[in-house]
């Protein structure tokens, strides 16, 4: 795993969150950004270029849980 990716699943199983609200905010603070295809940086949702390398090359995070 490298140390920028989150799992949630990993997050929610070592932190159990109960109250839906919490755990709302909790998937958004940790899962809703953009990812730099050329450098990897973690960037906002609203961005349209990459912070550091000025990339166009955005994607979204992956939000699906992926069970082992």
């Amino acid at each position: 795993m490298n140390p920028g990716s989150v799992n949630l699943s990993e997050v929610l199983t070592r932190m159990p969150i109960e109250d839906p609200l919490k755990k709302r905010i909790a998937s958004k603070a940790l899962l809703d950004h953009k990812i730099c295809r050329d450098c990897g940086a973690r960037n906002p949702m609203s961005a349209t270029r990459c912070r550091r390398c000025k990339s166009k090359n955005l994607r979204l995070k992956h939000t699906k849980l992926v069970r082992r």
